[in-house]
């Protein structure tokens, strides 16, 4: 049976649906663990998100379902005026994670749409990180420089 996948424009009726995706993401989440959800940081976060015209946060959906999410923002360097699409996170439940080139492909329009030079996306989660990074090579991403945690 085919199914129907789309990207929509995240509402505020989605951020419950959202949260549960991030709570079910967060225990596949190899690296990060100092990071845990903080619900009411998630839910304001993402409600704030969705009323700029510079924040994006979008939902993936198959057959209806909301499987998946995209949050980013377009910001600058704080020494530049350069406008550039920064993700914050993406996340897509395991059954679903082939349809996360949908997400991926609209971040770019929307980039785009925006006035971005560069639009910037990242792993950090641990899960599948080298398949990642090879779907984003695919899709014209090239790797530049490292990221180094230490816990104090």
């Amino acid at each position: 049976m085919r199914q129907t996948a789309s990207v929509r424009d995240a509402c505020m009726l989605d951020l419950l649906v959202l949260a549960s995706l991030a709570e079910r993401y967060a225990e596949e989440v190899i690296e990060m663990k100092q990071h845990p959800i903080n619900m009411q940081k998630l839910m304001q976060g993402m409600a704030a998100t969705i009323a700029v015209d510079t924040g994006y946060l979008k939902v993936l959906t198959v057959d209806g379902k909301i499987v998946g999410g995209f949050w980013g923002c377009l910001t600058s360097m704080p020494w530049s005026a350069t406008p550039f699409a920064q993700d914050i996170i993406v996340f897509v439940d395991k059954a679903y994670r082939g349809y996360g080139k949908l997400l991926i492909s609209d971040w770019l329009s929307w980039a785009k749409l925006m006035g971005a030079k560069e639009v910037a996306l990242s792993t950090a989660s641990g899960i599948d990180t080298e398949k990642v990074c090879k779907l984003y090579e695919r899709y014209g991403f090239r790797k530049i420089g490292y990221s180094f945690m230490k816990e104090v």
